[in-house]
């Protein structure tokens, strides 16, 4: 199978249950090798047979994609969202101190700075999912636009029918 999206290793669903792609793959191998109809493992309801690839990947990474949810949500940076980027430096400084002179603790500081870099690399390019409805959840909420609450109602009333 190829697709641009990166497939997880391992996707951590509601009430604790793991799952790959694989193993759907295998889920799905071993039932026809039973002569069995496939039946998802939370909910024990029969896959239909036309469960295709692309279906397969989204109930292994986003179980929820399959409804068509690019109708109601976006992903946006944290810029978008007035979050400032986070800094990859260390908010502190213990350098000078004599203990931190010694082989582990220098390694330690260097491990630190390190991981700071790559958290804040992976925090700075990641993204939010969020309602198209409910950008500005606040006004809503307050009802600085009248519209916008009308608006929000009848799209949750859509998302969940």
């Amino acid at each position: 199978m190829t697709t641009d999206c990166p497939r997880p290793q391992v996707m951590k669903l509601p009430n604790g249950h793991l799952i790959s792609p694989e193993a759907f793959e295998d889920l799905l191998k071993l039932a026809r090798k039973e002569r069995k109809p496939p039946v998802d493992p939370f909910t024990r309801r029969e896959l239909p047979p036309s469960t295709t690839e692309e279906e397969m990947l989204h109930f292994c990474s986003a179980p929820l994609q399959a409804l068509g949810l690019e109708r109601f949500v976006t992903r946006l940076a944290r810029s978008e969202l007035g979050e400032p980027e986070v800094s990859s430096a260390l908010g502190f400084d213990v350098s000078q101190h004599p203990e931190a002179r010694s082989k582990v603790a220098i390694d330690m500081l260097s491990r630190l700075a390190a991981d700071t870099e790559v958290f804040a690399k992976k925090s700075n390019g990641a993204t939010a999912p969020r309602c198209l409805f409910l950008r500005d959840a606040e006004a809503v909420v307050r009802g600085a636009d009248g519209g916008a609450r009308t608006e929000a109602t009848a799209q949750v009333l859509a998302l969940t029918a």
